[in-house]
């Protein structure tokens, strides 16, 4: 039975703390759910330098010989096993990269993460839809969100759990925070259509809340338990916001942190 997506909440290391009394848990690491499917929310501060290898890191390899440079594939090619059907399940995929990237968020605790994971289970219809169901056609021409070529409404329409839209955001999470977190192969501007594989649309979605001012608005109303404004932030309006509260609410009892 796969867990329920209640995943480890990743400190920021030495965080500053939005929230006026946030929450102290007494054994950060040792928090062990009455139920046994639940995935613990606290975990000892993320260490970088004692991460392993993953699917998504950049390795040096030696420069092949001008002979050889033809063969060489181009910069930004798709990784192929990502549109094979070799997937991970979608809660899977974001546990995996919340454990690598959720520290560069800047949640204060885990009950801001349970604010989040409100959000997250609402837009996705609990972790089920990568990809906005609608054809995306509603968003061409829309310059607000930078799609301003001709057919970017529906290239560019919602994916990954938050479902990141508009070639605006896609290009910021591209430049501001693949490139540098050695993502740069996964070309979401080139390829959007990357964002439908878990892996990357969770990337994408961290990677919003971590470089886009929209974003940056959402966490600190995370922080401060503020699921109207999150939504906002999240939504342009306030679309399921009774929704939203209801999940939150329903996390924070089986979380004992209500």
């Amino acid at each position: 039975m796969e867990p329920i997506i209640y995943m480890p909440f990743i400190p920021t290391p030495n965080p500053v703390s939005t929230v006026d009394n946030p929450i102290q848990m007494t054994n950060p690491g040792l928090y062990t759910p009455t139920n046994p499917d639940i995935i613990p929310l606290s975990m000892p501060s993320f260490n970088p330098s004692s991460e392993s290898k993953n699917k998504f890191s950049v390795v040096s390899k030696p420069k092949k010989k001008d002979s050889q440079k033809k063969d060489e594939k181009p910069e930004n090619t798709p990784d192929p096993d990502l549109l094979s059907g070799k997937r991970l399940s979608n809660k899977a995929a974001w546990n995996e990269n919340w454990k690598k990237y959720g520290h560069l968020v800047g949640l204060a605790d885990d009950k801001a993460y349970i604010y989040l994971m409100g959000q997250l289970l609402h837009e996705s219809g609990d972790f089920k839809y990568m990809e906005e169901i609608a054809s995306g056609s509603k968003y061409e021409g829309r310059r607000d969100l930078g799609n301003i070529k001709k057919g970017d409404g529906k290239r560019f329409k919602g994916r990954g759990p938050i479902q990141v839209t508009g070639r605006d955001n896609y290009t910021k999470i591209y430049k501001e925070f693949f490139v540098p977190n050695g993502l740069g192969k996964y070309n979401i501007v080139e390829h959007p259509e990357l964002g439908s594989d878990p892996r990357i649309g969770s990337l994408m979605t961290i990677g919003w809340l971590t470089v886009t001012a929209q974003g940056r608005r959402a966490v600190a109303a995370m922080n401060k338990y503020d699921t109207k404004s999150a939504t906002k932030n999240i939504n342009g309006g306030y679309n399921g916001l009774d929704n939203r509260r209801k999940i939150v609410s329903r996390l924070l009892k089986e979380a004992g942190l209500a």
